[in-house]
């Protein structure tokens, strides 16, 4: 089967990614552009919408202002035992049908 699916040797078809051409040309974009200078006065186009939201200090407010460390809290601050109590338990216990 591996031999009519070519599947003898993994990864043996897999070609080397040609990104060169690719990363020329955005930087050719980005120098035409003047992407990188910087320019006295130039601001943001846009909308607030466009602007990357601040998603890990919403997270931090979202933790301990919401339930949720709290839910956290109950599930982890229970008494724990420390003994092992072991009950053997037996098939033949209890079966009367057996005598």
């Amino acid at each position: 089967m591996k031999q009519e699916f070519n599947t003898l040797a993994q990864g043996k078809s897999h070609g080397i990614p040609k990104k060169d051409a690719n990363v020329k040309l955005l930087e050719s974009t980005y120098q035409a552009a003047n992407v990188h200078v910087y320019t006295p006065g130039r601001k943001l186009i846009g909308s607030k919408r466009d602007r990357v939201q601040d998603v890990v200090t919403k997270g931090v407010v979202k933790l301990h202002t919401a339930p949720t460390l709290k839910c956290w809290h109950f599930g982890q601050s229970f008494p724990w035992a420390l003994d092992e109590v072991w009950t053997v338990v037996s098939d033949d216990e209890g079966d009367e049908s057996k005598s």
